[in-house]
């Protein structure tokens, strides 16, 4: 009994192990690729939102903005804006400052995206990008993506991957802690 625990104690603390590395190597290639930078200038995009309006990331320079990169097939990325979405009731119910989030739906079909959000209401705007040509832009290597661009426009955090803590980062980023040095 105790080899067992021994031998499966082991296994898992090996496989943790090439998660992290993974992790970090999957961000070092991020930027290593072309991907946007820590402190440069995020890539300005135009995309569609489900009732067809043009909204671009130009149109939000002067304020904090989340880029959450998401497809309806990623269970993860369906977690992550559940987290997106309780983050955000939280800060309004308390009368906080709020960011904006645009979520960019990765998936092919707009109707998956309708679909999704339909029985997922949630209060950001839902972009679709069915060519995945802002995630080039952006060099998106896995979903969910999360890039938080500061008022000026830079980049100033990349995630990909569930994000750990993320509602402690974004009460930080919301509230003009995070980049301040």
């Amino acid at each position: 009994m105790n080899r067992l625990l021994s031998n499966s104690l082991i296994a898992l603390f090996v496989v943790s192990s090439l998660a992290i590395q993974t992790k970090v190597h999957l961000y070092d290639h991020y930027e290593d690729e072309g991907g946007p930078k820590h402190n440069t200038q995020a890539p300005d995009f135009t995309l569609q939102t489900l009732d067809g309006k043009s909204v671009s990331l130009s149109q939000h320079k002067g304020e904090p903005v989340v880029i959450d990169f998401f497809a309806t097939w990623c269970a993860p990325c369906k977690l992550e804006l559940a987290t997106l979405k309780a983050w955000h009731t939280k800060r309004v119910n308390h009368g906080r400052k709020t960011i904006t989030v645009l979520v960019v739906g990765l998936d092919k079909n707009g109707d998956d995206l309708r679909y999704y959000v339909k029985n997922h209401p949630n209060p950001f705007t839902m972009l679709h990008d069915p060519g995945s040509t802002v995630a080039m832009q952006y060099n998106v290597k896995g979903v969910p993506t999360v890039c938080l661009i500061d008022k000026d426009g830079k980049v100033l955090y990349v995630q990909v991957g569930l994000t750990p803590g993320l509602s402690y980062l974004l009460d930080e980023f919301a509230d003009g802690r995070l980049g301040m040095r």
